[in-house]
């Protein structure tokens, strides 16, 4: 809905040219994409991935592009790793074209491993590509590893987490280079012991391999709540569904458990 006049990709075909399923695909979401902007504008609205689509074709144009570049000399960018396609190609046009901006700073902030918006059309990659580009023109880099926010059994927790093996292929995948991160000295420890990681991995992930691993982990938690009966368990999914899964597990090892908006009774 948001891309207007920059191309499909692949492009819509002529309806004539259809023979296949992506290509009666691509044809229909151009359609849908037509008539929902029909409708944005005559109603006169406008989304926020339009304005930045528009802003887009805008810097395209040299006069815009170069107003723009000399009213704007600096930009910072935080939580880069979030950027996409278009918007990279409207800081690349007004801070990298050397036409437009030679006395321009363009500062980048971001950690792919904080990438949480591919939802929305973020591009982890995109992130990966840009900081490549930045490099060759000679940017300046620096790593911030120095955390002051988190105590050192924080830290260290994820640290050891990260740098697991089945981590490790994943950032190898990604080609993202993993930086332990240490704590700043003025972060006072904690003393509590964290150091008890474990980490269970399944090759796809699946219906079937879900509901085996809540089954696991159903009876790990049974396990802990036996030695620490005091303790408080808390488990976290990817999706809702998840959530469902491991419920059903729980009920079926008899963990007593609450599910969102039940309230537990703790003293059980």
């Amino acid at each position: 809905f948001s891309m207007n006049s920059l191309p499909l990709e692949p492009a819509e075909p002529a309806i004539s040219a259809i023979h296949d399923a992506p290509g009666f695909f691509n044809f229909t979401l151009g359609a849908i994409v037509r008539r929902m902007r029909e409708i944005a504008d005559s109603g006169n609205a406008l989304s926020f991935s339009r304005m930045i689509t528009l802003m887009a074709e805008a810097s395209a144009q040299t006069d815009f592009a170069t107003t723009i570049a000399r009213r704007y000399r600096y930009a910072l960018i935080d939580e880069f790793q979030d950027t996409d396609e278009i918007q990279w190609s409207i800081f690349k046009t007004l801070f990298l074209e050397k036409r437009l901006s030679h006395h321009s700073i363009l500062i980048v902030v971001g950690d792919p491993k904080q990438a949480i918006y591919k939802f929305r059309g973020a591009d982890v990659f995109v992130y990966l590509r840009a900081r490549s580009e930045l490099l060759a023109l000679g940017a300046q880099t620096d790593e911030l590893t120095q955390n002051y926010r988190s105590v050192p059994e924080i830290m260290n927790h994820l640290n050891a987490f990260f740098s697991q093996p089945a981590c490790e292929r994943v950032w190898q995948r990604a080609q993202i280079e993993f930086t332990p991160a240490r704590t700043g000295d003025k972060v006072k420890s904690t003393n509590d012991d964290c150091s008890g990681v474990e980490v269970w991995h399944a090759p796809e992930y699946d219906a079937e391999n879900t509901k085996i691993f809540c089954q696991q982990a159903a009876r790990r938690i049974g396990a802990i709540k036996a030695q620490h009966t005091d303790w408080t368990v808390a488990v976290i999914a990817y999706k809702h569904k998840t959530l469902a899964t491991m419920a059903d597990a729980l009920r079926d090892a008899g963990v007593e458990y609450a599910y969102y908006g039940e309230k537990p009774d703790v003293r059980r």
